[in-house]
């Protein structure tokens, strides 16, 4: 099959979103697949193997970091490391500020693409949600479309809720309405699936994420962790995006320090 897969987190970024798209593209090519990826311009590209067949679209987002003397994109619209604070567009543009950014370029991208070489069937993988825009738009030129979201979307978001009920509304319809057109949905969690049935009556299918076996050595693994992970100590482990969406460290820090203060014996035995 001829499969475009459309993504705004793909290598070389580093963003952990971009793991479940490179790893499809990885096995689907090996399936027998041939698979154009579609995604941003914004983090550079990665060696010639890895631009085989991946087509980056403009990216406002590279207009913004230089403004701000970056030579990389290192801050979202929706968790502005330049000022500390969420970027006002993240609170203003639904379902998110890519929609303005980098849709409307990979549109066009997705569009031409397509009429050059009819794509059998088109993946998008969410976040950021305006990628389904994207499947929308070719599944309405009758090309196949599944919807892949690595977190739900209106269930428990990890954005900030919309500051106005009519954002909240339209964001709502927009998710009703993209994903009800997609032939297929997927969903990484099980909980984000059963809300989607209950809540839109989508029966969408679950792939949780996995490992790469080409990646991993069993028993070399499993030293490292038992090396990585002290037995006599409580560890901390966060798995996250310290500074998305305002997520910020300061509080856990200040807490670690006053603990050691009070109580330093209990902080010894304490690792993040």
């Amino acid at each position: 099959m001829n499969l475009l897969l459309v993504a705004y987190f793909y290598p070389p970024c580093r963003d952990t979103g971009a793991h479940r798209p490179a790893a499809m593209v990885k096995w689907l090519r090996r399936l027998g697949h041939r698979v154009t990826v579609l995604t941003t311009s914004a983090y550079g590209t990665g060696d010639a193997a890895t631009e085989q067949g991946v087509i980056r679209s403009a990216d406002l987002q590279r207009v913004r970091a230089r403004l701000h003397g970056r030579h990389r994109v290192d801050a979202l619209f929706d968790s502005d490391t330049y000022s500390g604070r969420p970027h006002i567009l993240s609170r203003v543009v639904v379902p998110e500020p890519l929609a303005l950014a980098w849709a409307p370029f990979a549109l066009r991208d997705a569009l031409r693409a397509n009429s050059r070489e009819r794509f059998d069937c088109v993946i998008t993988s969410s976040p950021p949600e305006s990628v389904h825009l994207i499947g929308r738009a070719l599944h309405r030129r009758g090309v196949p479309w599944v919807a892949d979201l690595r977190d739900g979307w209106t269930f428990e978001p990890i954005r900030p809720p919309f500051p106005t009920a009519a954002q909240r509304r339209l964001d709502e319809r927009l998710e009703r309405r993209w994903l009800g057109a997609a032939d297929a949905v997927v969903c990484v969690s099980r909980p984000a699936a059963d809300d989607l049935r209950t809540r839109l009556g989508l029966q969408p299918e679950l792939i949780p994420n996995g490992w790469d076996p080409d990646l991993v050595d069993g028993a070399a693994d499993d030293s490292a962790a038992r090396r990585l992970l002290d037995p006599g100590r409580i560890s901390l482990v966060y798995t996250g995006r310290f500074g998305s969406y305002g997520r910020d460290p300061t509080g856990l820090v200040q807490a670690l320090s006053a603990l050691a203060n009070e109580h330093p014996n209990d902080a010894a035995r304490l690792e993040l």
